[in-house]
């Protein structure tokens, strides 16, 4: 025998606790009806009258904007056009000669008190440059040209090469073979294999 699920004992106990709060819901509805329509049915002298005050004006500060005046006495906001090019600014710590390669192309060179100032067209692609430094290790950087950059490059000396994030040690490969030593030349025995007796 299968049974409803809306008439099982379980569904009853929920039916008991939502009873109450329809029978509230149906009278607020009612009585909201009553009123409401009590309201349509009043003439309008029996209606109160009811003013709205709009709210005060709130003071605003005029914009400071550049102006101009046109020709017929009117003033006419300025308008700044927008960039066409983006400046990059390369600088290197600590400061010290520096020349900065575009692949092949040698986009200019650092100086310890002068930076490097690249213009480029705004949203032209990010450039991939490699600077170098004589007595450090080359770095490879990228530059944005879709606002104005300054990149200022760490610069790192060969003997400080494992502070760098990314730094691996070389593996060891033992000892230097010598060519010329005759020991080193001959294989060892393979496994298995029984070296022959001298006669």
């Amino acid at each position: 025998m299968t049974m409803n699920p809306q008439s099982s004992p379980r569904s009853t106990p929920r039916l008991k606790r939502w009873l109450p709060l329809l029978g509230v819901g149906a009278a607020a509805v009612g009585g909201g009806l009553i009123v409401w329509h009590g309201s349509v049915t009043a003439t309008p002298q029996e209606r109160p009258a009811v003013t709205v005050t709009p709210p005060a004006p709130v003071p605003v500060a005029p914009i400071a904007t550049p102006t101009t005046t046109a020709l017929d006495g009117g003033v006419v906001p300025q308008v700044e056009p927008p960039k066409t090019t983006a400046t990059i600014v390369f600088t290197t710590v600590p400061a010290t000669n520096a020349r900065v390669m575009w692949g092949k192309k040698l986009l200019g060179t650092i100086g310890p008190k002068a930076p490097l100032y690249i213009v480029r067209p705004r949203d032209s692609g990010p450039l991939d440059v490699m600077i170098l430094a004589p007595g450090y290790l080359p770095v490879q950087t990228r530059a944005h040209t879709f606002a104005d950059n300054k990149l200022t490059v760490k610069l790192t000396t060969p003997d400080q090469k494992q502070t760098l994030w990314g730094y691996r040690m070389p593996l060891d490969a033992g000892i230097p073979v010598d060519p010329t030593s005759a020991e080193q030349l001959t294989p060892p025995p393979a496994a298995g294999d029984i070296p022959a007796q001298p006669l």
